[in-house]
């Protein structure tokens, strides 16, 4: 038997080498210019550029893959569509069509893989079946109510992805619903009134386990963890971090995204600067114990927009060491938008910003899917 030897820093050059590579994500614009654009990541150079823009429908203010990532799926603040694109490769999109009325929107990760549409106003959401073969959306096949004062914002599935979670911010409440195996169809199971009035849940995730629900709050900016374990119908109160410093007006910050690393080790939080406040942003991250349980707030750390539009945070899915964040300005940081790269050491704990690119167009960024 040949036995090779290799020396030691050949073996970090050879690992070095097979670890590194080129990433690429998708980001829309959050107001203004109709665009979609394709970004690349280097993270041995540890550099961001755009490789390629395309005209879209409109603004997307939110955009999110299908399963397969075969496809786009794009939701506006200002217009009553949801648009599909098929994805060609990581930087080549082509335009589909659209259909549907929403602001967020998630997909079933089992078949059928119905597309899930929640609205920002009219009190209600909607179901959408897809091509089986295309994953192209094609036809509504629930329209389901909230409140005639509902806006929701955001959801989350469960684990088993037998019921949905969704964040009522304009009527400070959380809804949940069941999923109809097999149909995708929602039936209610209850409405909750959030503890502080004026909260406006936002965006929100449940732990892999399925024991926390973890809501973002808009207006008082904290992050309020839900205990599951009475019940998935019965949400409880269990605990609650600030996403400002202290002292902070709460009416100069609205704050943005909740999100957890790959790992399921830690979760991630934003908060913006209101338009006219003249604030930063932050972001924040949070240990969790095997449970879920948040055990450490590691670290509030400013972000670079005043008056921020979105601040949001994309961890990369295959790794905890690097997160995207995407961000629009507004006000005194008027047509500043970008994509920047933190770079997070899961052994001391810390966050460094370590890349940007600016998309100065009047309208980027808005939220960041990674491609690969």
């Amino acid at each position: 038997m040949l036995v090779l030897s290799y020396p030691p820093l050949l073996l970090l050059a050879l690992a070095s080498s097979a670890s590194a590579a080129l990433h690429h994500m998708f980001t829309g614009n959050f107001r203004g210019v109709a665009t979609l654009h394709a970004v690349e990541f280097d993270d041995e150079a540890v550099t961001l550029r755009v490789t390629n823009e395309f005209p879209s429908h409109g603004a997307h203010s939110w955009i999110t893959f299908d399963q397969n990532k075969k496809n786009l799926y794009a939701l506006y603040l200002t217009a009553t569509n949801i648009s599909s694109y098929t994805v060609i490769d990581h930087e080549t999109l082509r335009t589909v069509g659209r259909n549907g009325a929403t602001v967020f929107a998630l997909q079933s990760p089992e078949p059928p893989y119905c597309v899930y549409s929640f609205g920002i106003r009219g009190g209600c959401g909607g179901v959408f079946a897809i091509d089986c073969e295309s994953g192209v959306l094609s036809h509504n096949i629930q329209t389901f109510p909230y409140r005639p004062d509902s806006g929701i914002h955001g959801a989350a599935f469960t684990p088993d992805n037998r019921f949905i979670y969704s964040a009522d911010m304009s009527a400070n409440a959380i809804f949940g619903h069941y999923v109809e195996q097999g149909t995708c169809l929602l039936n209610e199971a209850f409405r909750m009134d959030v503890e502080k009035p004026g909260s406006a849940p936002r965006h929100m995730v449940v732990n892999k386990n399925g024991k926390y629900l973890y809501v973002l709050m808009e207006l008082t900016n904290e992050l309020v963890v839900y205990d599951l374990q009475n019940g998935r119908e019965s949400p409880t109160f269990h605990q609650a971090f600030p996403l400002i410093p202290e002292g902070s007006n709460n009416t100069l910050y609205w704050s943005a995204e909740v999100t957890f690393s790959p790992s399921g080790k830690y979760v991630w939080a934003s908060a913006r600067g209101q338009e006219g406040s003249g604030k930063v942003g932050y972001i924040s991250a949070f240990r969790l114990d095997e449970d879920g349980h948040i055990t450490k707030h590691l670290f509030m750390k400013p972000t670079y927009t005043i008056d921020a539009g979105t601040n949001q945070v994309s961890p990369a899915f295959w790794t905890d060491e690097w997160v995207a964040m995407a961000d629009y300005g507004r006000g005194g940081s008027a047509g500043t938008g970008y994509v920047q790269m933190w770079k997070f050491d899961p052994v001391a704990e810390t966050l460094t910003d370590v890349a940007k690119v600016n998309i100065d167009d009047g309208g980027c960024c808005a939220n960041i899917v990674w491609y690969d």
